[in-house]
Formats: C-alpha cells, structure tokens, sequence
C-alpha cells in the first residue's frame, strides 16, 4: 500500500519518510515464539507477479511467491499463491483492508502463512493474522534486515499474563538471525530471542511527519493521493448502521460507546465531518464488496477475519475496510485547501474480531473506554486518517504525536481517554474536511442533448446561499475543465449552445459566493444530435412536414404478393392540430 524502504539502514530515519502503511487493523501482538508455533508454513522469497484474483469469494490480489527457503512446513514446488483480500476492480473501486500492506513486484519478505480452506479448487495460502504474518526484507549497512509494516497495536492488561515480548513487535530483525532462530523453533529448539537490531539514535524521531493520511495504492491509475468522502463538502452526513446484536463483553452492547466515538469526530467546529448513526439493524450486511451500506459489525460475523482472539496469544481485534474510486477522472480538489487533491471513498466497514470482547475488552480496567477507544480509532481510519506515529518503530511518536487517536500503538490513560482526538487527530481532519465559508455544492447533474447543437444541463441546488454556479468544460486534450459560463443564483439548469453536430462534451457545475467556490459535481457527458440527410421525394418516399419525416411503405397481398407501391398509391391528407402541422396516410 506504500513505497517499500529501499535505502540502507543508516539511512532508516529519512527512509521512513517514503513509507506509507496505511493502518485499520487493531492487534495484539502475539510475540514470535507464538507466532512460529501456531503457523504451519513459514518461507522466505521474493514476489515475482501480482495480478486480480479470479473466482476469489471478495475481491482480492494473488501474488506469485517464489521459495528460497522453506523454514516450518512443506510447500509443493518453487513457486506458491499468496492471496490477498484487497484489489482493483474492473470499475476502478479500491476494495482492501486499511493496514494490510499489498505485496508487490520484487518484494523480499517473510511469511508466516497457512492454506485458504475455501480457495474454490485453487490452492492458494494467505498470512497468518492479516499484516502480523508479513515481514519485509530491506537493506542495511551492516546486513539485511526484517521489518513488519505496523498497524495500531495494544498493549496487553497485566490480567492476560503475557511475557512482555510485544514491546519488540515493531523492532527490526536481523534476517539471517531471524530466519536461523525461526528454524531452530520449528525443529523445536529453542533458544533466546538474539536477533533484534538497534533503532539507531537518530532515527526516524527527529524526521517524523505530524499526522497522516491514507492514500490509493500503486494499483490504481491515481496512485497516492489521499482519500475522503465527498458527501461533507455537500453538508450532507455519512451514515453508519449498527449491528443489533451488539459487541459481547461490553455493557449493554458497546452501542452507545459507537455513537460517541462518532460524536467525538463531529464536534469539532473547524471541520465539515458529520457522521451519522443510522440505528441497529438485524442484517449482516456483506462487507469488503459494494451493498451500498456503511456498516458496522460485530464478532466478524462473514469470517473475512481468519482465526478467533484469545489473550492467551494475541492476534487481530479489528479491522477497518474502505471502497474508494482510484480511476484518474475520480481526483478532485479538496474544498477549502484546494492546493490538494484527492479520492472519493464511496463505502467502509468496521468489524471487530471473534473474541474481541470478551477475550480482550473485558479484561481492562474500563471496556467501555477502550470499545470507545478503538472504534474511535478504526472510524478515523474510515475518515481518511493513517497511523500518526509509531508505524516502524516504538520511538517515532513526538509529544504532539504521542497523545493522538492515531497513535498506532496505545495504552494506559491513553486508552482510557476514550475515543477523545486530539490536536494532531484535529489537524489531520482539517486537512481532508476544513470548514470553507463557500456554499454546498449542487448534485446530481445530468446532461441530454436538445439538438444538432445544444446540450441541456440539470443539477440539483443544495445550497441557499449561492450567488452564481459555474459551468466547466472538459478540455480538447481532456485533462483539466475549463470554466465556460455562469447561471444565477437558484438555477438548476443551463442549455450550452453553438455545439457542433454528433458531438461529446463532458460537463461539472459548482456554486459561488463571496466566500469561495464550491468543489464541482461529479462529472456528467452527452453527445450532440448528428446531422440528417435532406429527404427527397422519388416514386416510393413520400416527404412529410416540410422535409422532417420521410415516409415509405411496402405491402402484401393475401397471395402472398408483395413490395413497395409507386408514390401515386400513397395520397396524404394534412390537418391543423394543437400549432403543429401533422400528416397521415389514407390508404
């Protein structure tokens, strides 16, 4: 989902700069003798190919995995399929997991893998727990190393009786050591964990970015721009519904703790987000495909999340999955800080993990604060919002950064905050929805051609305080628009003229007033009439209404005969009827 570190390790702190986990994912991280004693297959390679899963049941990426070496298990051949839930489909919608890094063309990696039980006739494996199963390989001074691409990671309550190991999750490992100590395990010899590297002292602390966003992966044909819903810049509200069932573990079903994490996002004055609890519904609507539901589920009732939650050895406790339009002709400048552009998100969805309550909420001084804490977080990441720090490494958070909702790794007071942002969580919101004293923006437009020459716009006006909209063309060369006219306050059409005959033209309308210009509708195209040849009268055509209808006519007989009559076998009679001039045949 974002470029790979590809500079040596001395260079790790500006490196970071150029990586982009994405995050949604919340975990605990079960340490690496669990992980190596609950996964069957572990290899180490390189990505040689990825390409668009076929007959996958969501949508999904398959890579082809070539083996180096085999460290727990058995694979069949040199080359595997790892697949992916995540992927481009054929209308340009992004479907994935935030926080689930995509594997890509000449990936060195890791994997701790086990086989897709439902992979319809194909054999293909998938990672064990999501992102946890994935590591890395980039370079360094001294020699390679391994290093995961991180998610939001809690820490373990005192009452799960863990060894404390998880603070190393985000630690660099030395690749062979690492690989060495994996197989020793597996052979079952064990042995200390001896093969972590040292974050270097000028690390990525001192070049760290405040907040920031998620953006289009290298699949799409807009890579890298940052993604966000549309509907605020309309003043309307993206709405989510919730699962009756509630979360078990949480009082009363962690309901109320959803509708205040959404609260907590809405209540800041400087931002246009609106999101809306659209109330609990019994349907499990579906999830990672389009329903054209925003949902909200729990106890990941489609297992789209592989395995269940037990403290006793960490894993998955929620993800975030977002749909966003990723084509070129989708980007669009963000109203208010119109310097930037960015990706439509049209759908998302919030699942926790089997056992997530009970296993892990429950366990806290305070569930209710921490069910609050992490759908605040998981809803952020279905804003737009990426980790703030902490994404590599445990030491890349700064005061500001430290505090937020964002934060990839969490604990203590911080956690029992509740779902509260903070001022780098407001910052980052400010960025992709800043308030903008401009109107709402008209919708819905739509375009038809009048004639030979004129198309007829029609859109719908939201906003009562407009006092124009503007009309833009598409360019010639077709990569900007162009404005062309106006219409006043209150229109909601406008007729464009002197158009060339059978002719394509592809039109946006925003609002205007003296605060600012709305962002523009979405596109909307049709194509003048074409030119007609003039009728012209012979034995068998007869023309009608001054030359607008052409009239011809065939005939059978009861013999079976048959063909075109000569023209004195059709005689018209002409009528007056309402203005307009008709004509009928009289056999």
């Amino acid at each position: 989902m974002g470029t790979r570190v590809g500079a040596g390790f001395a260079c790790l702190g500006l490196a970071l700069l150029f990586v982009a986990p994405v995050g949604g994912i919340v975990y605990v991280d079960p340490g690496d003798a669990v992980m190596v004693d609950r996964t069957p297959i572990i290899v180490f390679g390189e990505v040689r190919s990825v390409a668009a899963a076929s007959r996958a049941r969501y949508p999904s990426t398959d890579a082809i995995f070539e083996v180096e070496q085999v460290l727990k298990g058995n694979v069949p051949g040199g080359t595997i399929l790892v697949r992916q839930l995540g992927g481009v489909s054929e209308d340009g919608v992004y479907s994935g997991i935030r926080g689930l890094p995509m594997m890509a063309p000449g990936d060195r990696m890791l994997l701790f893998l086990e086989e897709i039980p439902d992979a319809r006739d194909t054999l293909a494996y998938r990672t064990v727990e999501l992102s946890l199963g994935m590591f890395f390989e980039v370079p360094s001074a001294a020699s390679s190393l391994l290093v995961r691409e991180a998610a939001f990671h809690e820490e373990v309550p005192a009452s799960a009786n863990r060894t404390g190991s998880e603070s190393l999750s985000q630690r660099p490992r030395a690749s062979g050591s690492f690989r060495g100590w994996i197989s020793d395990r597996a052979r079952g010899v064990e042995r200390e964990a001896d093969y972590f590297a040292a974050t270097p002292a000028d690390g990525p602390v001192s070049v760290v970015s405040p907040y920031r966003l998620l953006s289009s992966p290298s699949s799409c044909s807009a890579p890298n721009l940052p993604i966000r819903w549309r509907q605020f810049d309309r003043g309307r509200s993206v709405g989510f519904t919730i699962h009756a069932d509630g979360q078990p573990g949480i009082p009363g079903g962690g309901i109320a703790e959803v509708v205040r994490a959404m609260r907590a996002w809405n209540e800041d004055p400087e931002s246009t987000i609106q999101l809306a609890n659209l109330g609990t519904t019994n349907k499990k609507a579906e999830v990672a495909q389009a329903d054209g539901v925003n949902s909200i589920l729990f106890e990941d009732p489609h297992d789209v999340i592989p395995g269940y939650f037990q403290a006793s050895t960490g894993g998955i406790l929620a993800i975030a999955l977002t749909r966003f339009r990723c084509a070129e002709e989708n980007r669009h400048k963000i109203p208010g800080n119109r310097a930037h552009e960015a990706l439509p998100i049209v759908e998302a969805d919030i699942l926790t993990q089997d056992g997530y309550g009970r296993s892990w909420a429950a366990l806290s001084l305070s569930a209710s604060k921490v069910h609050e804490h992490v759908m605040a977080h998981e809803l952020g990441h279905t804003l737009g919002l990426a980790h703030s720090c902490a994404q590599g490494f445990s030491d890349t958070c700064s005061a500001l950064t430290g505090d937020s909702l964002m934060k990839a790794t969490a604990s203590g007071k911080h956690i029992y905050r509740g779902g509260l942002p903070n001022a780098d969580d407001l910052a980052a919101v400010r960025f992709l929805y800043p308030a903008h004293s401009g109107p709402a923006s008209p919708s819905d437009l739509t375009a038809k051609a009048i004639d030979q020459h004129s198309l007829e716009l029609a859109w719908q006006d939201n906003s009562n305080d407009e006092t124009a909209f503007d009309i833009f063309e598409r360019s010639i060369n077709e990569t900007e628009f162009t404005l062309i006219a106006s219409a006043g306050s209150n229109a909601t059409s406008f007729v464009v003229e002197g158009l060339p005959p059978a002719t394509y033209r592809s039109y946006r309308v925003a609002s205007r007033n003296a605060g600012g210009r709305s962002s523009s509708t979405s596109e909307a195209s049709a194509v003048t009439l074409g030119e007609t040849e003039p009728c012209a009268e012979d034995e068998q055509t007869l023309c009608l209404n001054e030359g607008r209808f052409r009239v011809t006519a065939e005939w059978a007989a009861a013999n079976g005969t048959g063909g075109a009559p000569p023209r004195s076998c059709l005689p018209v009679a002409g009528f007056q009827q309402s203005g307009r001039r008709d004509s009928r045949l009289v056999p």
